[in-house]
This record gives structure tokens, C-alpha cells and sequence, in this order.
């Protein structure tokens, strides 16, 4: 799976769950449909009446994720609002929203596009359990991975409570694959000598 793979896959399942913060800084989450992708980046709309216009146009971050068949996608990114004539791009791709913004009524809607983004693709039907990160113009590692640092000791019990069996050792060092890993902690807990960290 590359970049482009991870998106299509997000527009193709099409109505993802969406994460802002509200007026009084705590979440607020709702489905919202991934309409379009260009240059690498995810484009939606929403109504300027609504609350998400209104904490889209404040905070500029989302964190949307989704799933289908044990396949898990996650991505938070930076959005921006662009150009109205967007709008027609995705009323020719999205038909069925003609139904619900008959006419000229869907001139209250603007389109928004994630530009900056981190993401993941997260396997559950593999074993071990198989990720990969994506990026665009932000660093592709996501913040909870784990890793050994040069005080390993090389005592193994990180291998006795992994759960997914995936951590190996060379030169007498634990390394952790960070695409198998469920970032449970297990090891972390264990450590004797505080050589699992976290990014």
C-alpha cells in the first residue's frame, strides 16, 4: 500500500468519523463524507450554519478515522478552506448530494481540504498485526510508538509479554518492529531497565 492507496481507501468508505473541539474545548465527533482527493489531499464540505464550520474555521485540525473488515485508517492533519468553485468538483462527484442541496441551496456549503496530514493503516486480519504510517509535509512516525533505547540489557522479558510475538533481538538488543506492534505497553511495563521508550 502506498500514499495514494491509503486515501482512496478513506474516499471509498466514504463517511468517516470526524473529531474537533468545540467552543468549550472538548471533543466533538460526527460523520462526515470524504468527497474528493487531489495532490494528496482529502477534500469534504460542510454548511456555514453548522458547529463544524464554525470549529473547522477556529482550531484548522481534524482527526478523522474509519474501518471496514478489520482494517482500520486513521488521520489528523491541518484543513483549510479553499476556493468556492470546489464545490462544483464535488457535487459532480458526490450525485446523490444533489438530493439533499437541490438547486441553488448548496451555495451555503464550503469545501474544506486536509493539507497536512499524518496518518495510519492499521491490519487486524494479518498476524502479526501489520501498520503503516503516511505522511504529507509532517513526520511519518506516530506519536505512542515504542522503541529501545542503548540500555537494553538484553534480559528477553519484552518477548514473554508481547502479545503479538513480534519483538526480536540482534546483538543482544531488543528492537521493536514498530509495523507489528500493537502499542499496548506490555513491554514497556516490564522493561528492568527503562530502555523502552516512546516517541
Amino acid at each position: 500500500m502506498d500514499r495514494q492507496q491509503f486515501l482512496n481507501d478513506i474516499l471509498k468508505i466514504h463517511s468517516v468519523s470526524v473529531a474537533t473541539v468545540d467552543e468549550s474545548s472538548k471533543p466533538a465527533n460526527r460523520i462526515i463524507d470524504m468527497m474528493y482527493m487531489e495532490d494528496d489531499c482529502l477534500y469534504f464540505l460542510t454548511g456555514r450554519g453548522k458547529n463544524f464550520y464554525k470549529e473547522l474555521k477556529e482550531n484548522g485540525y481534524v482527526a478523522l478515522s474509519c474501518q471496514k473488515n478489520n482494517r482500520a485508517y486513521t488521520l489528523k492533519g491541518y484543513v483549510e478552506e479553499v476556493d468556492h468553485h470546489y464545490l462544483d468538483i464535488l457535487f459532480d462527484h458526490n450525485r446523490y448530494m444533489w438530493g439533499t442541496y437541490p438547486g441553488e441551496t448548496r451555495h451555503v456549503l464550503e469545501v474544506f481540504r486536509i493539507y497536512k496530514w499524518r496518518g495510519e493503516f492499521f491490519d487486524l486480519t494479518s498476524k502479526p498485526v501489520n501498520r503503516i504510517a503516511f505522511a504529507k509535509d509532517m513526520d511519518d512516525i506516530i506519536p505512542g510508538t515504542f522503541y529501545v533505547d542503548e540500555g537494553c540489557i538484553g534480559c528477553k522479558k519484552c518477548i514473554d509479554v508481547c502479545p503479538q510475538k513480534c519483538i526480536t533481538f540482534k546483538n543482544n538488543k531488543a528492537f521493536i518492529p514498530i509495523e507489528h506492534c500493537l502499542r499496548c505497553g506490555a513491554c514497556y511495563e516490564v522493561c528492568p531497565a527503562n530502555a523502552i521508550r516512546q516517541y
